[in-house]
């Protein structure tokens, strides 16, 4: 912020401004809504990593808002992981600490996020990123361990994977 002040820019602070979790609100959150009912979709559960948590939250609180069985798995990194673009709930979220929103924590390493974006460009095409990886990985793995009913969930993808190609290479 001293930084932005002194050349006379300005700085949005996404972290902390209100303005975040209303756009994801406005738009994420009812794009996601409108286009699973149009799809034909039942929707059982929405898949998201934690960065600043107003885009999840907004997705949550809006989806929970329609449909109160829709369950929210919100992605970490594991204790002692870093995963670029997302971060613990526990590091001071201000709208995931805020709102009403029933949801389950789901915790995933580095190594799991990227095995997932290899999965997800085998599968799919689609070349996603890190936090993308971990939401489809925390998805399977609540899946997996018997968490979540049958039925269509959507897994949030904030990025493409094309800036983290040496990290890919690295990790593969």
């Amino acid at each position: 912020m001293k930084d932005a002040r002194s050349g006379g820019l300005v700085h949005v602070n996404q972290f902390y401004n209100d303005a975040n979790f209303e756009a994801h609100m406005r738009g994420t959150a009812r794009e996601i809504f409108v286009q699973s009912r149009r799809g034909g979709l039942r929707l059982k559960g929405v898949s998201g990593s934690l960065g600043t948590s107003g885009h999840m939250s907004a997705v949550a609180f809006y989806l929970q808002s329609v449909d109160p069985g829709v369950k929210a798995v919100l992605v970490q990194p594991a204790k002692d992981a870093s995963i670029p673009g997302i971060r613990r709930v526990e590091t001071g979220m201000l709208w995931i600490n805020m709102l009403d929103i029933d949801y389950s924590l789901a915790e995933v390493t580095l190594e799991e996020a990227v095995e997932a974006m290899a999965e997800v460009a085998r599968s799919d095409g689609l070349i996603i990123g890190p936090s993308g990886g971990a939401a489809v990985k925390a998805l399977a793995k609540k899946a997996g361990e018997g968490e979540l009913e049958p039925g269509d969930y959507v897994v949030v993808v904030p990025d493409t994977g094309f800036k983290y190609v040496n990290l890919v290479k690295q990790l593969l």
